[in-house]
């Protein structure tokens, strides 16, 4: 059977729509710094059971906690975020999670 470029027209439309759906997703993190330079600056910010300042964001796919060595903390949400959860960088420990308002703790699954 031949499709015609009507019933193609349609796959087409179907599928755009359906993509549409699937890249519309929006995520929610806390956002804050224990440093007192940084804009999003929060005293608080340092507790393990932090829950004051939430962002959202269509574009971002995961949420994150920088724990510094010095003992500062910054959360945060990021696009395109390493695909393991516990990242050890030169300064700091860093740990990712991909659900609303997952990046509570201090990083505390991954050692440190």
């Amino acid at each position: 059977m031949k499709a015609t470029s009507t019933t193609m027209l349609l796959l087409l439309i179907t599928f755009l729509a359906l993509a549409a759906q699937q890249g519309g997703a929006t995520i929610s993190c806390y956002v804050c710094s224990t440093n007192p330079d940084h804009p999003k600056y929060d005293v608080t910010c340092g507790n393990p059971e932090y829950t004051n300042n939430v962002e959202s964001c269509d574009w971002c796919n995961s949420c994150f906690v920088h724990v510094y060595d010095n003992g500062l903390v910054h959360r945060d949400l990021q696009h395109g975020s390493l695909t393991q959860e516990c990242h050890y960088g030169e300064s700091y420990t860093a740990c990712y999670c991909y659900d609303d308002l997952c990046n509570k703790g201090l990083c505390e699954q991954c050692e440190q």
